[in-house]
C-alpha cells in the first residue's frame, strides 16, 4: 500500500511496511519539516500581478500555502487576489507588494479579506472562505495612536441590555446612544441618537445629533486651529469670541444665512464700508443717535442705508 497525504497540510502518511530502512528520511523531510512550516514558516510569495495568484501546494514537500506567514511581494498594477486552498488554516499575511494596491486573500469561490498595501493582518480559512481570525477582544490597551478607517461602534450594547448605551468612567449610563469622551467631570458627550423620554443629560426631549459639554462649560467651535464661535453655558452664541469689533465691519465676520455669499448680520465700530449681499444688516457698536445704530445693504455691494431707531 502506497503512502497517502493528509487533507489539510499535505503531510505524508507512510503506509504500514513501506519505506523499510528509509522512513526516517521521509519523516524528517515530508513530515517534521512540513509541520515546522505550518507552525512557524514564512513564505516569500511573489505575486504575478495576474487578477488572481494561486499559492503553490505540494504533497509532502515545501509549498507556499502551508506556511503560517505569507509575505506577499511583487509589483501590482491594480488590486489583486491571492488564492489559498479551501482548507482550514491560520495565516499571518503581509501585503509587501509595490504599487500601492491591496491584495485579497481568498479561496477560489470565497470573497476573502482585503489587506491594504503595507499592512499585516491575522486571517484564517474556515474551509469555505477566508475571514478575520479575531473579531472580539475582552480588553485592549493601545500604547500609541489608533487609526479607524471605518465605523466605530462604541459599546454597541455589549455591557447593557439597552442596545447602544455608552458608559462614562463611573459606569453611569445615559438614556440613548451617546459617546462620552473623558470622565464625567471633564467630558464632551456627543449624542447621535436617543430614545424618547430624554436622557440623564437633560429632562427632555429626545435627541438626534447633539453635543454636550460638562459642568456648565461653554462649547467652542473652530476651524484651522481658530475658534470661530462660542456657545455659552447659559443662553447665547458668541461669534468670533477672540476677535475684537472691527472698524467698518469685515466681510465673512458675522452671522451668515443661506448659501448666498455674505448674506447675514455684520457688526463694526463705525459706519459700514464692507461689501455684502443685498438685504444684509449691520450693527454699529459706537452709534449714538437714531440714525447711526443699524444699517441695511441696498445694492449687494458697499452701499448701506441707515435705519431709524427709537431714541
Amino acid at each position: 500500500m502506497a503512502s497517502a497525504y493528509s487533507d489539510l497540510l499535505r503531510l505524508e502518511k507512510i503506509a504500514t511496511g513501506e519505506q523499510n530502512n528509509s522512513w526516517g528520511t521521509s519523516l524528517n523531510a515530508s513530515f517534521l519539516e512540513m509541520i515546522e512550516e505550518a507552525v512557524a514558516g514564512r513564505a516569500a510569495v511573489t505575486h504575478s500581478d495576474a487578477a488572481s495568484y494561486t499559492l503553490t501546494t505540494a504533497n509532502g514537500s515545501t509549498d507556499e500555502a502551508r506556511n503560517m506567514i505569507l509575505n506577499i511581494g511583487g509589483a501590482l498594477g491594480a488590486a489583486r487576489n491571492t488564492v489559498c486552498p479551501t482548507s482550514s488554516k491560520l495565516y499571518v499575511v503581509k501585503n509587501a507588494t509595490t504599487g500601492g494596491f491591496a491584495t485579497t486573500l481568498k479561496t477560489a469561490a470565497g470573497t476573502g479579506i482585503s489587506i491594504p498595501n503595507g499592512k499585516t493582518t491575522l486571517l484564517f480559512c474556515d474551509g469555505t472562505n477566508v475571514v478575520d481570525a479575531i473579531d472580539y477582544l475582552s480588553s485592549l490597551t493601545i500604547g500609541g495612536a489608533l487609526t479607524v478607517t471605518g465605523v466605530a461602534a462604541l459599546n454597541n450594547g455589549t455591557t447593557s441590555t439597552a442596545t447602544g448605551y455608552v458608559y462614562d468612567s463611573t459606569g453611569t449610563t445615559t438614556t440613548g446612544r451617546f459617546a462620552r469622551l473623558g470622565n464625567t467631570s471633564g467630558s464632551i458627550t456627543i449624542g447621535v441618537e436617543s430614545s424618547a423620554g430624554g436622557s440623564a443629560l437633560s429632562a427632555s426631549p429626545a435627541y438626534s445629533g447633539v453635543l454636550f459639554t460638562p459642568d456648565n462649560q461653554p462649547l467652542y467651535i473652530g476651524t484651522n486651529n481658530t475658534i470661530r464661535a462660542k456657545v455659552n453655558a447659559g443662553v447665547g452664541i458668541v461669534l468670533a469670541p477672540n476677535t475684537g469689533i472691527p472698524a467698518e465691519g469685515l466681510a465673512g465676520l458675522g452671522w451668515m444665512f443661506s448659501s448666498t455669499a455674505n448674506f447675514g448680520v455684520f457688526f463694526g465700530s463705525s459706519a459700514p464700508t464692507l461689501s455684502a449681499a443685498k438685504g444684509s444688516l449691520y450693527l454699529r457698536s459706537d452709534g449714538s443717535g437714531t440714525g447711526d445704530r443699524a444699517y441695511i445693504n441696498t445694492n449687494g455691494g458697499t452701499t448701506w442705508t441707515a435705519l431709524t431707531t427709537a431714541a
